[in-house]
């Protein structure tokens, strides 16, 4: 299967973090989810820029509200993490666990 290319909307770093996560992902998923990682990879991105304006925020108003912005963004990225990696997500015994089927649907949720 050919990798797909970053869009080219991407900065050198961005394209550099797409490549990893498809690479990653190449050998686990089937038909990979390109507009996903291209999200997950912008997210990334918006993160890194939000902690250095919230270390570097000259009044605290602007520091809470680039926090606001950072816990959200942290938010959206771990559940873009989970869709794109979903057996790290719930961690390898449960995972583990899952698949022989020693546990049930209903207390897989509250394991995970």
């Amino acid at each position: 299967m050919t990798e797909p290319k970053p869009p080219r909307d991407l900065t050198a770093d961005e394209r550099r973090l797409f490549r990893r996560v498809v690479t990653d992902l190449a050998d686990r998923v089937h038909g990979l989810p390109v507009e996903l990682i291209v999200d997950y990879v912008r997210l990334d991105t918006r993160i890194r820029k939000l902690q250095a304006m919230a270390d570097t925020a000259p009044e605290i108003k602007v520091a809470l509200g680039a926090y606001r912005q950072l816990e959200a963004a942290v938010t959206q990225r771990r559940q873009l993490a989970n869709r794109l990696f979903p057996d790290e997500s719930v961690g390898k015994k449960e995972a583990a666990r899952r698949a022989a089927g020693t546990v049930s649907d209903d207390w897989a949720d509250i394991l995970a």
